[in-house]
């Protein structure tokens, strides 16, 4: 699926969507196939529906609104070319990111590629185990019959599609070289560059150092020309990698910051009253500020 082919089955789902009723049984079932492959929350939904090693996808709020940046990333929308995304431990952000985000992608642009990396290589590749689950199932055949990812030739490092497409699970530190992430063609749909929690937490000023060095030196400069890079973690410092990017270059990237508690209503990106919960309905306020009290300086990073 090239851009242009995108429009052109949002089009037909827009058509197809004004009255549902009077389709008929087969063509629902193929404005759902078009949904899946157009809207990246219709996918989440369907395929951890299908294929439960990760549970069902139910979206909150809180996660219509990472799904909403999910889908500029994936559209190639130059606002979100470069994209930081700060959200509390256990909020979805790897099942959505890192694991749907890549398989979604894939299915849409075969040929494309990516570099996924965290802090420790078997988080990756934990990634990589839900990604080649989803890939090679006959739901995700289904709904993306012109992707045949190549099973025998995959593995938790590298999963490869018949297309020349390509994820590669790496760590921060970790060795790059000979990969990338994006396509060549700007007709097509980017690669990406996803940066999934690169720091365990922000006690050591050298391993600060050392993370946002290779970040900067190592994975940025792996980009296709066309390509998206994602950084997406819980902060736990202010001049972690997150931190270091959006200060280096302000204008080049978009922040998304949703913090556990509102701090700030006229800013605050789900438009939550002052110390409302992220996401209430598992995090209650109350215990949200139980943890805040005991290590308040880091939570409000």
């Amino acid at each position: 699926m090239n851009k242009k082919q995108r429009d052109k089955e949002k089009q037909l789902v827009l058509e197809m969507s004004k009255d549902i009723e009077s389709l008929s049984n087969s063509d629902k079932k193929e404005l759902l196939r078009l949904r899946c492959r157009t809207e990246f929350a219709t996918f989440a939904k369907f395929i951890t529906r299908e294929i439960g090693i990760n549970g069902t996808f139910k979206p909150y709020e809180v996660h219509s609104l990472i799904c909403n940046y999910v889908q500029g990333i994936c559209d190639g929308d130059p606002k979100y070319r470069r994209t930081v995304i700060s959200l509390p431990p256990r909020t979805g952000k790897s099942l959505l990111i890192s694991k749907l985000m890549p398989t979604w992608q894939l299915g849409r642009s075969p040929t494309s590629q990516f570099i996924l990396a965290s802090y420790a290589l078997k988080l990756s590749q934990e990634a990589s185990r839900s990604i080649l689950a989803y890939t090679t199932s006959e739901a995700f055949h289904w709904v993306f019959p012109e992707c045949e990812v190549l099973e025998k030739n995959s593995n938790l490092k590298t999963i490869r599609s018949e297309q020349g497409g390509l994820i590669m699970a790496a760590s921060a530190g970790g060795g790059v070289t000979g990969f990338g992430y994006g396509v060549i063609s700007e007709d097509d749909l980017p690669g990406i560059g996803i940066l999934d929690d690169l720091l365990e937490d922000g006690n050591s000023a050298q391993v600060l150092e050392s993370t946002f060095s290779w970040t900067a030196t190592q994975f940025l400069t792996r980009g296709l020309p066309n390509n998206c890079v994602a950084s997406v973690g819980t902060r736990f410092h202010k001049e972690d990698v997150s931190g270091r990017l959006i200060t280096s270059d302000p204008d080049l990237w978009l922040q998304l910051n949703v913090p556990a508690l509102c701090t700030d209503e006229d800013t605050d990106p789900l438009g939550r009253k002052l110390n409302e919960s992220h996401w209430p309905e598992f995090f209650p306020t109350s215990a949200l500020e139980s943890i805040k009290k005991q290590d308040p300086k880091t939570f409000e990073v």
